[in-house]
C-alpha cells in the first residue's frame, strides 16, 4: 500500500496460525454479516458450516460503532468501531497511542511517511487486516476465496470514493482524523481555491450537472443542449 505522499508502507499483522485456532479463538460473532443475526442459532450454524456463503461486500458487524447495524440507515456508525480505530493507531501511529500514552520512543509510520489525514485507502486497508485477524485463517491472501478479501477491500474503497457519498465520507474523515491525529484541523485538508485540485473538482461537479440536466431533458422529452 501507499501513503498520501505516495511512499510505500509495509506493515505486518502478528496473528500466527497456532494462536488462531482452538476454543479460545472466539471472535466469530464480530465477522457475522451486519444484516444477519448471530444470536439466531440457525443462522449461526449455517455460517459455521459454510452453508451460507458470504461474499466480500457483505460487511461484518465489527465495522459498525457499538457493533450495531441500522438497516434503515446503513451509514450510521459505519467504519467507526473502536476496534478499527485501535488497529489503525497500532499500525500507523505506534501501539502506545492506542492507550494514549504521552510519550513514545520512536516515530510511527504516519509521521515517517508524512501522513496527516486519514484517507480511503488506509481505512479500507485497516478494515481488511482486522477482518483477517478476527478470522481463523493462518495466512492472509487477497485471492482467498473463503474470505473474499479483495472484494471486501474494493467494496469499501469504492464506497469511500463514490462522488454520490461525498457528504457522508467527508463527515467520516473528520471523525477519523479527530480520533487518530490529535492536532488535526479540518481546515488543513481543505482544497485551496483556484488550485489545480480545486479546478479538477470543479470540472467534475460541472460534468455531473450536465449529465443530470441531459438526463432530465431526455426523460421530459425535450433534451437540453449538451456540449
Amino acid at each position: 500500500m501507499q501513503t498520501e505522499t505516495g511512499r510505500p508502507v509495509t506493515v505486518t499483522v502478528n496473528a500466527p496460525g497456532h494462536q488462531k485456532t482452538g476454543p479460545n479463538w472466539t471472535f466469530k460473532h464480530y465477522l457475522c454479516p451486519s444484516n444477519l443475526n448471530w444470536a439466531d442459532q440457525e443462522t449461526k450454524e449455517k455460517l459455521r458450516s459454510g452453508e451460507l456463503v458470504i461474499s466480500g461486500d457483505q460487511w461484518p458487524i465489527f465495522l459498525y460503532a457499538g457493533y450495531t447495524y441500522d438497516p434503515e440507515d446503513p451509514w450510521n456508525g459505519l467504519l467507526c468501531s473502536i476496534i478499527l480505530v485501535c488497529a489503525f493507531k497500532h499500525v500507523f501511529t505506534l501501539p502506545s497511542s492506542v492507550d494514549k500514552e504521552p510519550k513514545a520512543t520512536r516515530s510511527g509510520n504516519a509521521r515517517l511517511h508524512g501522513m496527516t489525514c486519514v484517507m480511503a485507502g488506509s481505512i479500507a486497508y485497516i478494515a481488511t487486516q482486522v477482518r483477517f485477524s478476527l478470522s481463523s485463517l493462518p495466512i492472509f491472501s487477497c485471492m482467498d476465496t473463503v474470505t473474499d478479501s479483495e472484494k471486501f477491500y474494493t467494496s469499501i474503497l469504492n464506497l469511500l470514493e463514490d462522488p454520490h457519498e461525498t457528504q457522508e465520507v467527508h463527515d467520516l474523515y473528520v471523525w477519523w482524523n479527530r480520533q487518530v491525529f490529535p492536532t488535526y484541523s479540518s481546515a488543513k485538508c481543505m482544497v485551496t481555491k483556484g488550485s489545480p485540485l480545486d479546478k479538477i473538482h470543479e470540472r467534475r461537479r460541472c460534468s455531473g450537472c450536465r449529465d443530470f440536466h441531459y438526463l432530465a431533458g431526455c426523460l421530459s422529452g425535450f433534451p437540453w443542449s449538451y456540449p
